[in-house]
């Protein structure tokens, strides 16, 4: 089991709590309350490319391009 944390870890809430095949079900509970008690807000997530955090920058960042390639049009 892992902990992903967001850089700046000081400030950013977000903790990505990695899991593995096999963690088992009390290690999961136990960095879950950790978690909170170190007052963030953490997600479970199995381990692969990029986990949560990183995988949703991708939708994000190819929108921001379209809504960029729309405006660009309608200025012309």
């Amino acid at each position: 089991m892992g902990m992903h944390f967001f850089s700046p870890a000081n400030v950013m809430q977000l903790v990505e709590n990695v899991q593995t095949d096999h963690t088992n079900y009390e290690t999961i509970q136990k960095v879950t309350k950790y978690t909170k008690t170190i007052g963030k807000v953490g997600v479970l997530v199995k381990n692969c490319d990029g986990f949560v955090g990183n995988r949703m920058v991708g939708p994000y960042t190819t929108e921001a391009g379209f809504c960029l390639e729309v405006s660009e049009r309608s200025e012309a």
